[in-house]
């Protein structure tokens, strides 16, 4: 009994609420706070009549369940997205909560301010294709039955002189991989993004297959700057200090 009054008091000294960002906590706290609101009394106009008795689907129509979710895990440092390099992907309820604010949210904070995004959802019409940008999260992505590919939109920094993509993101089905429908996608973001004006790299890790999906490219006429600076057993590239791309791709042959 004593050792175990000892082991908590020492235990008492170490273990620490996790720290907690007070402006987040305090949006999803006062979110919460909504949703467990009793029920408001009646008062005969059919409209606040209405939002009274369906206060919590309203919000969540209004996309502020996501916002409460995500507020929450990012008041904790927690994550918003599953994966990691090329298999990122934000969780529903991140790309939700963006939705949600998107409005709201100041346009100087873009980095996509004045270039040529055009609409949000933009179909290309080759080989059932459609490539596609997700303004609140600057994600531009390129989707078929087969799978999916894509990147983030960043503004210039020390790898790019102008905005760039990165790309992040690859998910192309196992019984369609060999067959040149990975390659497709690829070929048709990279298109995309530069027809934005846009310079294309790699994420800083890729995976063998993405390897030869850009190699592939360069065999077929694309420029392609390898930047590898080391390899793995299993056939991936990194690039400098596993942070910097491994790649940068270009439609164009640049003199």
């Amino acid at each position: 009994m004593a050792d175990n009054q000892q082991l908590a008091a020492a235990l008492s000294g170490t273990i620490k609420p996790t720290p907690r960002n007070p402006v987040l906590g305090g949006v999803a706290d006062l979110l919460g706070m909504a949703y467990k609101l009793p029920e408001m009394p009646r008062m005969g106009v059919p409209g606040i009549d209405f939002l009274a008795a369906n206060r919590k689907k309203v919000m969540d129509l209004l996309g502020m369940g996501d916002v409460q979710k995500t507020a929450d895990a990012l008041s904790y440092g927690n994550a918003v997205g599953t994966g990691s390099g090329m298999t990122y992907r934000p969780k529903d309820e991140t790309i939700g909560a963006a939705l949600a604010v998107a409005p709201f949210a100041s346009k100087a904070i873009r980095a996509t301010e004045g270039l040529p995004v055009g609409a949000s959802i933009k179909p290309i019409g080759n080989k059932n294709i459609n490539v596609k940008l997700n303004e609140p999260n600057n994600f531009l992505s390129a989707k078929s039955e087969f799978g999916e590919v894509g990147g983030t939109i960043r503004p210039p920094d020390q790898f790019s002189d102008k905005p760039y993509l990165q790309i992040n993101y690859a998910e192309v089905e196992q019984a369609s991989r060999g067959k040149g429908k990975g390659k497709e996608l690829y070929q048709s973001l990279i298109d995309e993004a530069e027809a934005r004006g846009l310079r294309i790299f790699s994420d800083s890790a890729v995976e063998k297959q993405a390897v030869n999906v850009y190699k592939s490219l360069e065999k077929g006429g694309y420029k392609l700057k390898d930047m590898t600076t080391g390899k793995l057993d299993d056939g991936a590239v990194y690039g400098a200090g596993a942070k910097n791309p491994a790649f940068e791709i270009s439609s164009t042959q640049k003199p």
